[in-house]
């Protein structure tokens, strides 16, 4: 009960400022998410977002390495500095992040309105450093903010956090989420502002009620590759009310070739598993099409439609987050929106 007070509570204030609301749009019609470029990819997503069939953009927050050998690169080429190799501050964050997009959430300003969203891992950051980073991101633009109108909280990837015993130590997205509840019951983050989360439908499905009750109210999936365990995974989301509390967008990867999708297997923790080899095997291999790079293409598409419209069929899903990391992952995204394929915002 007190859950759904909050969300009344949310949704209200967002009314009266027109904001657009993360956990307000219809449960029945999926909502569509992107994963914005920045950095030196800023822009190549210029021509997908201005579709204006996006009701929420969201703004990585990636880390300064996420493997050893990265790692151990980046040091060196930091020298004596080692400037960013365990920590940033908020601002650096904020800064990289606004450095990839507009930041206006006005719409007379904005002729494609969406919510706002800030990544913000944990990583190796102390709780102090994260609540400064909250606050930041939410701060408006001419304020030296992100104008955020969600936040998304992860742990991260940073090599550092597979050392043993760091879980204990470490900030995690379940203390970042709590801490978000308690500071927006203060008054020390606004009211209207949305606690978004990420899950894996691989992991067991009790970690995303947990992560509902440490304040979660819009959960991003990754990629459901592994069609049974994704339909159990969301048939228990279902059954224990998840699904009609919160909002569960899956992730769609758009995947253009075997590569890109073992890319995908393995940032979802599946990567050299036998269930990652049954993926790979039913993509197109780059010799099926008899070396015709139309037909080739044809069947690349075919397997991503296959994959976006099974995705939608499973029980409880709301909504999609795109991801798509190449052009033509981008190009295929455009064309799927034009057909129907992937459904187009409501508004």
């Amino acid at each position: 009960m007190q859950f759904m007070n909050r969300l009344i509570k949310i949704n209200r204030t967002l009314a009266k400022s027109g904001r657009v609301s993360a956990t307000n749009l219809d449960h029945h019609h999926p909502i569509l998410c992107l994963e914005r470029a920045i950095g030196e990819r800023y822009g190549a997503d210029k021509v997908l977002w201005e579709t204006g069939a996006f009701d929420a953009q969201v703004y990585p927050d990636l880390p300064f390495a996420s493997s050893w050998s990265e790692l151990l690169e980046k040091l060196l080429g930091a020298g004596a500095s080692g400037k960013q190799v365990f920590s940033t501050t908020a601002a650096d964050t904020v800064a990289a992040a606004a450095a990839g997009g507009s930041s206006s959430n006005n719409r007379e300003n904005d002729t494609n309105y969406a919510l706002k969203v800030r990544t913000i891992g944990a990583q190796c950051y102390s709780r102090k450093n994260l609540l400064s980073k909250m606050q930041l991101a939410c701060k408006p633009s001419s304020e030296g903010g992100g104008d955020a109108n969600a936040l998304l909280f992860l742990s991260g990837s940073h090599p550092a956090r597979s050392l043993p015993f760091t879980d204990s130590l470490l900030q995690s997205s379940f203390s970042m989420l709590r801490d978000a509840s308690k500071m927006r019951a203060k008054g020390e983050l606004p009211a209207s502002l949305a606690l978004w989360a990420v899950e894996n439908p691989i992991n067991p499905p009790e970690r995303l009620l947990k992560k509902v009750q440490a304040g979660a109210e819009v959960i991003l999936t990754q990629p459901p590759f592994l069609q049974s365990s994704a339909e159990r995974w969301f048939e228990f989301a279902q059954k224990n009310g998840v699904s009609n509390e919160i909002k569960l967008l899956a992730g769609i990867p758009m995947s253009t070739s075997r590569s890109n999708l073992e890319f995908w297997l393995r940032l979802c923790g599946l990567g050299g598993t036998p269930e990652a080899a049954m993926v790979v095997s039913s993509f197109p291999g780059n010799g099926i099409g008899g070396g015709n790079k139309e037909e080739y293409q044809r069947l690349v598409r075919d397997w991503n439609v296959t994959f976006v419209r099974r995705t939608l069929s499973l029980p409880g899903v709301a909504g999609l987050h795109v991801m798509p990391l190449t052009k033509q992952g981008r190009d295929m995204t455009v064309s799927f929106l034009n057909e129907g394929i992937i459904p187009n915002k409501l508004r």
